[in-house]
């Protein structure tokens, strides 16, 4: 049993106790009060290759192809994308504003030239209110089985979007905002992929530091630091062997 789920159900033994008590069932301290919760090891990155989001578009129906498309350019959550209604678009404005994520706040997603062709075409072909009306998750696994797209689910388009962003040396604040979370320590598991972000911003140093004078400089005479340039060899010999002898 893999350490999360054993949390999970210690954190559900723990409430019942706790109920037990408070309701005058049970007369003693909680008996799981001081168990630990073991450590969880959250990493889990999987996203899309190229060649498998080619592949996955290959074998999508309409519904499932604008449904994917959506989550590939914009990052949202599955539920997120089954609650918008078109109150909660901007065409012009190419903007999705998401009114309950999964942090309990609110957000706004900017729409590209992709997700705006989805849109528009839903718009015009499917007259309700909601712009999905439904996953089917056994669809969406029958379509990445002939995909051959393995250990994937329909998160890991989530993890496609900021991984690509990411790779493509977008700055991890901005990828932090476009997902949504709450907190940057979140993203941090995409650094990995973005190594330029980090050399890029101490690069700046250089820039910095090229426009800020040298204490010093200005009152020193040129090559004053440099007392045996531009002399032969034998006499820089001999002028260091007689710095030697006066010291």
């Amino acid at each position: 049993m893999a350490p999360a789920t054993v949390n999970r159900e210690l954190t559900l033994l723990k409430g019942i106790f706790s109920k037990a008590i408070l309701w005058g069932k049970l007369h003693r301290i909680n008996p799981v009060k001081q168990v630990k919760c073991f450590r969880e090891d959250n990493f889990r990155l999987r996203y899309l290759s190229k060649d498998e989001i080619a592949r996955l578009y290959e074998h999508c129906d309409e519904e499932l192809y604008d449904l994917v498309k959506l989550a590939l350019n914009t990052g949202m959550r599955r539920g997120e994308i089954l609650n918008l209604t078109w109150k909660d678009i901007d065409i012009q404005k190419r903007l999705i504003y998401i009114t309950d994520s999964k942090s309990g706040k609110g957000r706004v997603v900017p729409i590209n030239d992709a997700v705006r062709e989805v849109l528009i075409n839903r718009k015009r072909h499917y007259a309700v209110s909601h712009i999905f009306l439904k996953f089917y998750r056994d669809r969406f696994e029958g379509v990445l089985k002939r995909a051959k797209i393995e250990d994937a689910c329909f998160h890991t388009l989530r993890h496609t979007f900021a991984s690509w962003l990411a790779m493509s040396g977008i700055d991890l604040l901005t990828v932090s905002r476009l997902l949504g979370h709450s907190d940057i320590k979140m993203t941090m598991r995409y650094a990995h992929l973005s190594p330029d972000y980090m050399t890029s911003a101490v690069q700046r140093l250089v820039t910095i530091w090229s426009q800020t004078p040298v204490l010093g400089t200005s009152h020193e005479a040129p090559n004053s630091h440099k007392p045996f340039q531009n002399q032969p060899l034998a006499e820089v010999a001999e002028l260091a062997d007689a710095q030697d002898l006066k010291s």
